[in-house]
């Protein structure tokens, strides 16, 4: 079973080999995102966050549930008082309810409004 969690992490965070992908971001950027657990190497864990498999520092991942849908994902969501076909952007995670959101794009126009798992279908859904 796939472990997925979010972390909160900066340059300083990231393994000395895996830190060329992220010198384009600047050292001083911090970054909290959504990562897919890879495996463990000693004091750092390897995670995917969808562009990249880099390792960041194992204290920095707290584990959630697994999102019900991926990145690139096409789905249905309601908008405008339609259903249309979208696909996934983003997927964040609301701390306070404990739960996924996602930013998606509909006619390769990006929404501003975000949709919780509940609000979105899938193709073969409908």
């Amino acid at each position: 079973m796939e472990k997925w969690g979010t972390c909160f992490w900066n340059m300083n965070d990231i393994h000395p080999d895996d830190v060329g992908e992220f010198e384009k971001f600047g050292e001083n950027q911090s970054f909290q995102e959504i990562v897919r657990f890879v495996e463990e190497e000693e004091t750092y864990i390897k995670v995917d966050n969808g562009e990249h498999i880099f390792r960041i520092k194992s204290k920095l991942f707290h584990e959630i549930t697994a999102p019900k849908f991926l990145i690139g994902e096409e789905v249905i969501v309601e908008s405008q008082g339609e259903k249309k076909n979208a696909i996934i952007l983003c997927d964040k995670w609301h701390f306070k309810q404990e739960e996924h959101f996602y930013f998606v794009s509909v006619n390769g126009k990006k929404r501003t409004r975000r949709y919780f798992e509940s609000e979105i279908e899938r193709v073969e859904e409908i």
